[in-house]
This record gives C-alpha cells, structure tokens and sequence, in this order.
C-alpha cells in the first residue's frame, strides 16, 4: 500500500500524494502551484527547508535565482502550452517569474504553519572551544 503523506498549511489540508509516484514527475504533467508546492517541500533536503523557514518573507526574493529557477525548469512554467502561466507581461501574477514566486511564498507559510513537516534536527549543532 502505498504512502500517503499530506501537508497542511495555515488553512487546512493543501495537498495529498503518493509518496512512491514523486520521483516519476516530470514538466508535461503541468502541476498546480499547490502539487509543485507539496512535490517541493517533500523532496527538498531538511537543511534547505529550514533556511526557507527560517528566512523572513521579505527576503524570499532573494530565492529567485535559485529555488525559484529550479521549479520554473524542473516544471516547465516557461513551456508555452503551461496551463497556469503566461509570459506576457512581468506584472501579471501569471508571468512564470512570479507564479514560481507564489510557490515559494506557499512553501515558507506551509513551513510556518506546520512544523511537524520537519524533524528536529538530528545533532547538535559543531560548537568550537
């Protein structure tokens, strides 16, 4: 039987999915910025997830060239046929610019209000004497 996992954010339950069927992803599937947010924070490593976390929201900005990059590759948000995207202009909320940004923000508040999604971390942390 497979895993289910569901991730709740501050509103109730924002996803739930097969654990197994992750890995088989790809860009043509043309997920939802809630099935990307979700595919996200269960296949990024904890260390990243906390740095995500711990940022203010604010400065999630500064993700764009990374995480941000990442989900518009990894996804396709540029394919032209994306159902969710348009790359007209940089000011509509559509723009694959700033839909990867609704992600990130929908990760750091699903990190803010659910900490159960990350462990504690496993050691302490290297303290020099």
């Amino acid at each position: 039987m497979p895993k289910i996992i569901i991730i709740k954010d501050k509103n109730g339950d924002i996803g739930e999915f097969d654990k197994d069927l992750l890995d088989d992803i790809d860009a043509d599937q043309y997920l939802s910025a809630e099935d990307i947010t979700c595919h996200v924070i269960l296949t990024v490593d904890a260390v990243n997830l906390r740095f995500i976390r711990d940022m203010k929201k604010d400065d999630l900005i500064g993700l764009h060239m990374s995480i941000g990059l990442w989900i518009r590759n990894t996804f396709g948000l540029w394919q032209e046929d994306y159902p969710w995207t348009n790359e007209g202009k940089i000011d509509n909320t559509e723009h694959p610019d700033n839909y990867s940004f609704s992600i990130i923000e929908a990760i750091w508040d699903t990190l803010q209000h659910d900490k159960s999604i990350l462990p504690p971390p496993t050691s302490e942390p290297f303290v020099v004497q």
